[in-house]
């Protein structure tokens, strides 16, 4: 007997009445008719109730498929990534924990230069050293199946050691030549310094791209991401932008969204649209949009996803963003979940699964001093922060089954972990919300994004 996949999504959505397949992100739009015959399929034999050119349109579009392999690969998928480097090596390198911002949410403030968080009096290491260990860590993890190391910079504010980021990127780009490997490098920065002369020199580079933070137009974003004595540095960071792209390089327009700023958010949207740099829009210019976390004025999960339909709709349609309809399989994407040679190092060489824990001395996982020379203290220590979130130890391995798992990928594994355990340090929120209701939202504006995104 013949079955349609339970992997699917039956979305009214507007005037549109669509089905979604949740394996591989086909589309069929539904007239009134076909999409009560469709809501209507788990009990029934297709041929009952379908006709022939429908079901082989099903088949086609990878409507008709045995569930039961799918789950069995989502869990060879997820163990595979999860304990192997496959063809990257990612390292995220906050190469300060000083700042020329005092944005009220950042989520370092606390750590940063404290004796209860900051790492920099445990653990010290001279620059050189640093680059010294990083390389013959990269040396030491080099396999034959490893084609691309990607570097991310931030910080603190990585800008502050522009003369380091330069000086070390050269380095890692010969690396790279003398091993055959592609070097990738990206700056998460606030903009602020990013001035004609550094412009220069990463051009000379292989950068991705560089993501700076915009909460808002002028008033707003001035109002929360400033230095100790304000100026107008949405001004400052709007032309540093604009410079970059004429220099040819890619820049993420992050936005930090709460409920204090969500209403601004679209002003943003239409002021970058109307700018000087419009003309670079869905070619090196996008937007990123997040939720701001622990603040009262922060959304809960759910109602982020409600907030922003709009405003992600508007952006896709703007082709700032790109719809997030395709589907692959079942990775390990996150550095926390995985047994490999992804890790954020700090600037002191300490190393770290989540950038959320950077800079905290009770979450150094080890330190690349002592790795290069023994990896024993690594691999235990790793191993437990790994499995603590992993899917094999959460919702009774429920996840690989769950027919939305290839779309959310997990979602975050320490919000995953909030929401399966109930355990949760934001103050403000309780996670009691289903995350399947979570993923539905997110999947409408997905399909509404879409559509936005095609009509122009």
């Amino acid at each position: 007997m013949k079955k349609i996949t339970k992997y699917r999504e039956l979305i009214t959505l507007d005037e549109h009445l669509i089905l979604y397949n949740l394996i591989n992100g086909s589309l069929l739009e539904l007239d009134n008719n076909t999409y009560e015959r469709f809501s209507n399929l788990d009990s029934d034999e297709l041929q009952k109730v379908l006709s022939d050119d429908e079901i082989e349109l099903l088949n086609n579009t990878g409507f008709i498929v045995d569930d039961k392999n799918i789950s069995d690969l989502n869990q060879l998928t997820y163990h595979k990534s999860k304990y192997s480097d496959g063809n990257i090596i990612k390292i995220d390198i906050p190469i300060t924990d000083e700042c020329n911002f005092v944005c009220p949410y950042c989520f370092e403030k606390d750590c940063r230069k404290s004796s209860e968080g900051c790492c920099a009096e445990q653990e010290s290491m001279e620059r050189e050293e640093f680059l010294d260990e990083l390389l013959l860590y990269l040396e030491n993890r080099i396999t034959n199946t490893v084609k691309e190391i990607q570097i991310v910079w931030y910080g603190g504010e990585p800008l502050l050691e522009q003369k380091l980021i330069i000086q070390y990127g050269k380095q890692l780009e010969d690396f790279g030549k003398k091993h055959n490997i592609k070097i990738s490098q990206a700056i998460v920065t606030n903009g602020f310094l990013l001035n004609e002369r550094l412009i220069y020199e990463l051009a000379q580079f292989n950068i991705s791209f560089i993501q700076i933070t915009l909460d808002g137009p002028e008033e707003i974003h001035n109002r929360t991401r400033n230095l100790t004595v304000p100026v107008n540095s949405y001004h400052v960071i709007l032309k540093n932008i604009s410079k970059a792209l004429r220099a040819g390089l890619t820049i993420i327009i992050r936005v930090n969204v709460d409920k204090k700023n969500i209403v601004a958010v679209n002003q943003l949207i239409d002021d970058l649209t109307c700018c000087d740099i419009h003309e670079y829009i869905g070619k090196t210019l996008f937007i990123d949009l997040a939720r701001i976390f622990g603040s009262e004025d922060s959304f809960d999960l759910m109602s982020y996803e409600k907030a922003i339909r709009e405003l992600t709709i508007k952006a896709c349609r703007l082709h700032f963003m790109k719809p997030m309809v395709q589907i692959g399989s079942l990775n390990a994407f996150c550095a926390a979940e995985c047994s490999n040679s992804s890790y954020v190092i700090d600037y002191n060489g300490n190393m770290y699964k989540c950038w959320n824990n950077v800079f905290n001395r009770a979450k150094i996982i080890a330190n690349i001093r002592n790795v290069n020379r023994s990896s024993a203290e690594l691999i235990q220590k790793e191993s437990k922060v790994v499995e603590d979130v992993s899917l094999d130890n959460l919702n009774d391995r429920k996840c690989f089954s769950c027919k939305y798992v290839l779309y959310c990928q997990g979602m975050c594994p320490f919000v995953r972990k909030r929401i399966f355990k109930k355990t949760e340090n934001d103050q403000y929120h309780e996670y009691t919300v289903n995350c399947m209701d979570v993923i539905r939202e997110r999947i409408k504006t997905s399909i509404g994004s879409y559509f936005a995104s095609i009509q122009q």
